[in-house]
């Protein structure tokens, strides 16, 4: 019969909760990091039963996954908690989206403006050679601009 109680646990664990003492079963781990768990749960359904919680814990970003064990006769022999610290991950997933943010914005402004000075000689709507000519600078340093963003990255 399963008690919840701990048969292994890694020290990383510990490291994780920043707690060597209280955890000594399920339940503390699920009371201490304010999850649902029901153990008879897993025990009653002799399938293969996983169970993913994202949690904030102490500034931490954690990703808990409850997975039953079964044995050849598919019955529950325990249960095993897999907890990953995705603080670092995150953070790296944040960046990485407003670095791109950042880039289509930063690509996008000049696009725009040598789309509108283009657009607007095709129309036919500049006579003035002087102002084509400068029509002209724009979209040339505008292009210079993207060369050089794109460039650098």
């Amino acid at each position: 019969m399963l008690k919840g109680e701990f048969i292994h646990v890694n020290t990383a664990l510990y490291d994780i909760l920043e707690n060597h003492k209280r955890i000594f079963n399920i339940s503390d781990l699920t009371n201490t990091l304010g999850i649902d768990i029901d153990i008879d749960e897993f025990i009653r359904s002799n399938t293969n039963m996983i169970k993913n919680h994202e949690l904030n814990y102490k500034k931490r970003i954690l990703n808990v996954v409850v997975v039953n064990y079964l044995n050849d006769k598919k019955v529950t022999e325990g249960i095993i908690v897999m907890i990953q610290d995705a603080t670092e991950q995150r953070k790296l997933d944040n960046m990485r989206k407003e670095f791109v943010a950042n880039v289509s914005h930063e690509l996008r402004t000049p696009l725009t403006t040598v789309k509108g000075y283009v657009e607007t000689l095709m129309d036919g709507n500049v006579d003035d050679e002087e102002t084509k000519e400068r029509f002209l600078r724009v979209i040339n340093n505008e292009t210079d601009r993207m060369t050089f963003l794109v460039q650098d990255l």
